[in-house]
């Protein structure tokens, strides 16, 4: 199971790890606390499996999802982020701790989303462990 330190979410899974994010945003769903929580722990373990894949079986996530309480709701479909060159939110936000627009082909489609995710609420701190743990050097 993929979580991420800088995330702080432990395998307990009370809160919804970046991986189950990337599963949802794919399949147009949002959950919310309540509905993750109302998910037994293996269906959560599934939903971060399924967002750590390269390809997202979104089937399969709407249909663990069904079992939530209160019930999904439904958003438009949020694409992976571009395979080959960063967002220009992302190249600013990382900018200072190196160049990113090099080594992002490199990482998997969950490190690429991860990035863009924390590139979309930059506090410091986060950003700083982010790059760390993903890009390393």
């Amino acid at each position: 199971m993929k979580l991420y330190a800088f995330d702080g979410i432990t395998e307990a899974l009370d809160l919804v790890p970046l991986a189950a994010r990337r599963a949802l945003d794919l399949a147009g769903l949002k959950l919310s606390r309540e509905g993750w929580s109302s998910l037994s722990h293996e269906a959560r373990i599934e939903l971060v499996e399924l967002g750590a894949h390269e390809r997202v079986d979104t089937r399969r996530v709407a249909a663990i999802c069904e079992r939530a309480s209160p019930r999904p709701e439904s958003l438009a479909v949020a694409p992976d982020p571009d395979p080959t060159t960063p967002s220009a939110e992302v190249v600013t936000v990382f900018a200072p701790l190196g160049a990113i627009a090099t080594r992002w082909a490199a990482l998997s489609t969950l490190d690429r989303y991860a990035l863009a995710k924390v590139a979309q609420r930059p506090r410091p701190e986060r950003v700083a462990a982010a790059w760390a743990e993903i890009v390393g050097a």
